[in-house]
């Protein structure tokens, strides 16, 4: 999984742990999840803080033993600081937690 800039044909583009926000003060970027060993059609959810406060969760279908799928969320340039995305199962397990900073 990676926090990127963009997705291009499937796979994530420009990763990172450290994003500056764009001369228009809004920056988007994407977690991206390739999921594996899905026994059947299922969800995952992408939880998205910033510091320990909740700004969005999105929640995406798995479809397949091997899945890739992505949430987006815009960054506004006052959200400055340390953020994380926690990859979630359909019951609530972390699977993943992905951080990165706005800059």
């Amino acid at each position: 999984s990676y926090i990127c800039k963009g997705i291009v044909q499937n796979e994530p583009t420009e990763a990172g742990r450290s994003f500056i926000p764009e001369t228009d003060g809004i920056l988007r970027l994407c977690c991206f999840s390739e999921i594996g060993g899905a026994v059947r059609p299922d969800t995952v959810a992408h939880v998205w803080y910033w510091g320990d406060r909740e700004m969005a969760t999105v929640r995406l279908p798995v479809r397949s033993a091997r899945w890739r799928t992505w949430s987006t969320k815009k960054m506004l340039d006052e959200w400055l600081g340390e953020w994380h995305v926690d990859i979630v199962d359909s019951d609530g397990v972390l699977l993943q937690r992905l951080d990165f900073s706005l800059e």
